[in-house]
């Protein structure tokens, strides 16, 4: 999948300034999966860490873009390349902590 945004995300100054939450958390387990149109969305339950930005406790549900959807795997990065196809390396990965940088979506909680 390849999306264009509105804002050069590549940019930490914008990316900063665009999200809603950065923290460190630990990625405890995917809980599901979801389309909205525009290709599969993996959920993930994560546990907050460390605010960066923002105040998130406890443990929260980020979503990721791609996942698998009937045996294939889709990603949004168009430089990704993995000898993996399971997703190993593209898709957050249940007992890492990331650094993470995210949006709050109303329409889907």
């Amino acid at each position: 999948m390849e999306f264009q945004y509105a804002a050069d995300f590549s940019d930490d100054s914008v990316l900063v300034g665009a999200s809603h939450n950065i923290f460190v958390g630990k990625v405890l387990q995917q809980i599901g999966s979801k389309d909205l149109g525009v290709g599969p969305e993996t959920q993930f339950s994560v546990e907050v860490i460390d605010n960066i930005k923002g105040n998130l406790n406890g443990t929260v549900t980020l979503d990721q873009l791609g996942g698998a959807k009937d045996g294939v795997l889709y990603v949004v990065d168009d430089d990704y390349t993995s000898p993996q196809k399971d997703g190993e390396g593209y898709m957050l990965h249940p007992g890492s902590t990331y650094l993470f940088a995210t949006r709050y979506n109303p329409d889907q909680n």
